[in-house]
Parts: C-alpha cells; sequence; structure tokens
C-alpha cells in the first residue's frame, strides 16, 4: 500500500479499481481508508451485484468496475424471442431444461460447499460450535445440526454478501435479506434444524441470543465476518466458475456479473437504469471487457446475433452435428458440445477460425471449470483427449469450414452493427469509460489467459494515423478503431457532458425499437448525441428504419465521423445511419 501510494502522490498511478472487495474482513473500512489515505481518489470497486442489488451507499468510491453496464449493454442487442430455439437446442444437446438456471446454480453452490470450500464452512461451523459450547444457553446445537443450518444458508444467499457489521445493528434491508435466505436454508432443512438455524441467523445478524451480554466477544465478530466471505467465496466459485460454464442457453449471456435467466434487455429498462445510476454513482466505471470476462465483447457480439437468427442456427447446429458424427466422441458431453458450436460462432471471423491451441487451451479450462465430467483435481486425460482431438478436427473439416464461412458472410452487417453499436454505447453512456487492451479493433478473445495475450500497439498507431489522414476505414477493425478514437476525443473535448456534478443523461425519443439514441448534456444544454441501431437483423426483415425518426435536441449539430451537419428536431433514422450503424454528434450552436 505504500509503494501504491507513492505512486499515486508522484503521478504515476490517476486511481485505483479495487478487486475482490467483499473477501474482505470489512470492505466499507477499506474503502475509507484509502479514500483519505489517497486524498480522495478516484477508486471504484469489483463489486457482483445480483438483481436488483444495489452498491452499498456507504462505501466511498465512485462506483463498480463495469461488470453491470457491460452485460446490460451486451443483453440490448439479443432478441429475446431467440430463446425458445436455442433453449430446444440447449436442452436436445445437454438435456438441461430453459428456465431451470436457479436450480443448476444451486447444484453448483453445493458442490463447491462440498468439495474446495468445505475447509471454510467447517471452520466457520467450529466457530458458532464453540460459541454454543461456552454458552449454557446454546449448548443443545450439536455441531452436525450447525453444519447442516451453515451449509444451507450459505447456499440460499443469492448475493455475494449481506453486509453486517460486528458491533452495529444490521440494516432493515440486511434483516429482510438475511430472512429471505434462512426461508429458503429453512426449506431443505428437518423441522428439528429449524431452531437451530434461527440461532446461527441471529448469531451471524450480531443480535442478543443465548446469554446475556456476550454480543461484544471477539468470536461473535469472527463468525459475523467469516460468513459473508464464505458467501462470496461460494458464489464466486459456485455461480461463476461452475455454473456459467454449465449454462449453454446462449453462453454470451453467462458472464461476470451477468444474468443469464434475462434472455435480452429493453431500451427503455437501459434508459432507466443509466437515470438511477446517473443520479447515483454518475463517476461509475463502464466496461465491455476485462481481465475477468469469460469471452471478449466481441465474442459476446458475435455470440448474441444466435438469438437473431435462432432458427437458422439450430438447422445449421444439426447439420454439422450429422456431418462430423462419425469423428464425434460416443461420450462427448453435452454441455461442452454445445459450449464448443457457439465459441466457434463467437471466434470465426472473415480471417477464419482462432488457432487449434487456443481453442484446446480453452476448452481444457471450460470443461475443468464445469466439474461434471473432467476436473482439475481429477482430469479425465482420455475423454479430454478425444474432446481436444474432435474440437481439432472441426476447424479444418470441409463441412465446417464451408459452413462457418457462410454463417460469417450472412451475419456480418449484423455483428458489425453490434459491435460498433455496443462500443459505443459503452464509450457513452455512463462514468468513466474502460478500454480494455487491444479492444480498440475486434479481438477474438477468450478467457484468461487468452485476454492477454500482448497487443500490437505499433500497429494499432499505424492504422489510427492513416484513419486521421483521411483515409477511409477497411473492415470493421478499423471502423472500432476510429469510432473508439472518435468516442474518447470527444470526451476530452467536453468532460463536462460526460463526468462530473453537471454531467446529465437524456434519453431521446425514437419511433422504433430498433434504435436507441441518447444525450450527454452539461449544465447549459446537451453538448453529444449518440444513436446507435438495435438488433439489425430484424430491422434488416422489416426493410430498414423506412420513416422511423429519432428527435435530436434543439441546435445545430455535426455526427463526428461523416462530418454530416443537421438541426435539432424529428431526424430520419434511414439518413442519419445510412453510412454506419452508428451515429455520434456533436453540438454546433
Amino acid at each position: 500500500h505504500a509503494l501504491l501510494l507513492d505512486l499515486l502522490h508522484t503521478g504515476v498511478v490517476d486511481a485505483f479499481r479495487v478487486d475482490h472487495p467483499d473477501g474482505l474482513a470489512d470492505p466499507r473500512q477499506y474503502f475509507r481508508w484509502l479514500h483519505e489515505a489517497s486524498g480522495g481518489a478516484w477508486v471504484v470497486a469489483e463489486k457482483i451485484l445480483e438483481g436488483d442489488e444495489q452498491l452499498p451507499p456507504d462505501w466511498p468510491v465512485a462506483g463498480t468496475t463495469g461488470y453491470d453496464a457491460a452485460w446490460r449493454l451486451g443483453a440490448l442487442q439479443v432478441e429475446p424471442a431467440g430463446a425458445t430455439a436455442l433453449g430446444a437446442l440447449m436442452l436436445e444437446l445437454t438435456g438441461d431444461q430453459p428456465g431451470s438456471l436457479a436450480e443448476e446454480v444451486d447444484r453448483a453452490k453445493r458442490q463447491i460447499v462440498e468439495t474446495s470450500l468445505y475447509a471454510e464452512v467447517h471452520r466457520l461451523t467450529t466457530v458458532l460450535a464453540e460459541l454454543c459450547h461456552d454458552d449454557i444457553r446454546l449448548r443443545d446445537h450439536t455441531f452436525r445440526s450447525l453444519m447442516e443450518c451453515v451449509v444451507e444458508l450459505v447456499i440460499a444467499v443469492d448475493r455475494y454478501r449481506i453486509y453486517v457489521v460486528p458491533g452495529e445493528p444490521p440494516l432493515p434491508s440486511t434483516e429482510r435479506l438475511f430472512g429471505e435466505a434462512a426461508e429458503r436454508a429453512r426449506a431443505h432443512l428437518e423441522a428439528d434444524r429449524h431452531e437451530t438455524l434461527d440461532v446461527v441467523v441471529d448469531l451471524l445478524l450480531g443480535r442478543e441470543v443465548g446469554s446475556a451480554g456476550r454480543m461484544g466477544e471477539a468470536r461473535r465478530a469472527e463468525a459475523v465476518i467469516r460468513f459473508q466471505q464464505v458467501c462470496g467465496a461460494v458464489m464466486a466459485k459456485g455461480v461463476e466458475d461452475t455454473a456459467f460454464y454449465r449454462w449453454t442457453h446462449l453462453v454470451s449471456l453467462c458472464e461476470v456479473g451477468s444474468a443469464p435467466e434475462r434472455f435480452g434487455f429493453g431500451t427503455d429498462e437501459l434508459h432507466a437504469w443509466v437515470q438511477d445510476m446517473q443520479s447515483s454513482w454518475p463517476a461509475t466505471m463502464t466496461a465491455g471487457s476485462t481481465h475477468d470476462t469469460k469471452r471478449g465483447e466481441d465474442v459476446r457480439s458475435r455470440i448474441g446475433v444466435l438469438a437473431e437468427l435462432a432458427g437458422e442456427w439450430t438447422e445449421m447446429v444439426h447439420t454439422l452435428r450429422e456431418a462430423t458424427e462419425p469423428s464425434r466422441p460416443a461420450d462427448l458431453d453435452g454441455r461442452t458440445e454445445n459450449l464448443l458450436w457457439q465459441i466457434l460462432a463467437g471466434t470465426w471471423t472473415e480471417d477464419g477460425p482462432i488457432s487449434a491451441e487456443r481453442l484446446r487451451d480453452y476448452l481444457v479450462k471450460a470443461s475443468r471449470e464445469q466439474k461434471t465430467w473432467t476436473f482439475w483435481t481429477a482430469p479425465d486425460e482420455r475423454r479430454e483427449t478425444e474432446l481436444l482431438d474432435h474440437a481439432t478436427g472441426l476447424l479444418s473439416h470441409p463441412a465446417v469450414v464451408e459452413a462457418f464461412t457462410a454463417w460469417t458472410r450472412r451475419t456480418a452487417g449484423t455483428v458489425r452493427s453490434a459491435i460498433l453499436s455496443t462500443k459505443l454505447l459503452q464509450l457513452t453512456v455512463l462514468g468513466v469509460a474502460d478500454v480494455y487492451q487491444g479492444t480498440e479493433v475486434t479481438q477474438t478473445s477468450l478467457v484468461d489467459p487468452d485476454n492477454r495475450r500482448p497487443v500490437d500497439f505499433p500497429a494499432l498507431q499505424q492504422h489510427l494515423a492513416r484513419l486521421d489522414s483521411g483515409a477511409a476505414p477497411v473492415g470493421v477493425d478499423e471502423e472500432k478503431l476510429q469510432l473508439t478514437a472518435a468516442a474518447l476525443r470527444l470526451r476530452r473535448a467536453r468532460p463536462d457532458a460526460f463526468v462530473g456534478e453537471h454531467a446529465r443523461y437524456h434519453p431521446l425519443p425514437t419511433s422504433t425499437g430498433h434504435a436507441v439514441a441518447f444525450a450527454r448534456a452539461d449544465a447549459d444544454a446537451p453538448q453529444v448525441v449518440t444513436v446507435v441501431t438495435r438488433l439489425a437483423h430484424g430491422l434488416k426483415q422489416l426493410g430498414g428504419f423506412g420513416d422511423h425518426t429519432v428527435v435530436l435536441p434543439e441546435g445545430r449539430w455535426r455526427e463526428v465521423l461523416t462530418r454530416t451537419e443537421l438541426d435539432g428536431g424529428p431526424c430520419p433514422l434511414s439518413e442519419l445511419l445510412a453510412v454506419r450503424p452508428v451515429a455520434l454528434l456533436e453540438r454546433l450552436s
């Protein structure tokens, strides 16, 4: 910490990203210390929020590291109607029923509690058992009964942490969350364990239970803290690192901090969420890719397109399964197979597939993280070898090459729209935008360590210099680079519209759900307008934007990339988005 603070004060470090704060004994106290020690530096917390969970308001941080934004922006380009066909394909290949993710999460968390994190759960139970043994009023609660209650309660908690601070009365919202988790746990316990569960809940909430006057004991505080730390670890290992590798409905939705049970995300929902965040955490981070994402932003965009062409995709998978049946291992795991086909769709570009080595490395990690047929601690080397040989063979199989080459061409426009639209939203929608290494252009990056491959920055500089000289972008790579540079330069030119006490977000009306538009404003007026295309394949099926419009704020505007000037008021989307699926406008007057 001393070194980091020294780097901050000497200008080498500007801000801090704090990973896994829920693993700390007291996250709030740590952030308060860091805030004071750094002189109020910009700090974001890698906090994974579940459902309607909010970042703790008493943390002195700017916001999160952006997983909450990333999944919403990605899901915005997912067609909800594709859920049925893709769900049927998942059921056919894996046996997993659509809508059964919650049950899979429960099974995965239970497996983690019984295996890799058993020692942590046992230690927590030991602390509780010691407390009960030393209190004459609690001695009837045995180690076994306490262990059963702890296991069910840890599994029942549906978020990474329910914040209780030893010595402080829990908030009503905290008590409600604990109570809901306790009721879920109670349903899995025999009736004679219910009294023990009540005691465990009281102890973990810091309530007066047992003999009077013992609330301040150090072991009670230890139990409160250990429980919260265990919950976070079980969520991370059980959900992120297990269930999300098993669930293959649409794997682009199985991302850190995402909600894969939500198939798609609506425009009005996005506007409501951003406006809420703008009022609560206006300087939060927005991200598309990070070192922890299981698939990079562009891979997720390509996979997301499957939902728009779910019927065609299902037919293609059936055809390819039949064509490759002779080489398919007899005991190929269905989840791994469904994952494999989607990963090929997400990484197969106009240049072809990713290398066999990268695919093999990914499949080993993904299969072992599933923890169903091969494991890090006990790898099934025969089945792994058969899987990897089969997958490698697919990369050069004539039928597969022909099908995915055609698929890439067929979806090129839709993929281009999804990639550029998602990127522009990420760079302008909210807070401080992060560009993870190399994502100025398109990537085929998968999970760590694949997403930490070296970036050819000199090549990026050369491409950007060519674009800055006036050359037209060639391909989606250069389009994304040009768009990223334009958005970041506009943020630099008009910073008060994006971050600061006067920064504002104003949704703009459009006459179609296939466009998303908003203005970023400062204290005086809207300064920047973003307009993007949503669900481009469906739009094409309708014949394009036709007479649909977006209403621009009053004044004179210039589109940053085309240099076209427009007046405020109703603007035909077919004209505004004639060249690109996105538009970025700056105020002239």
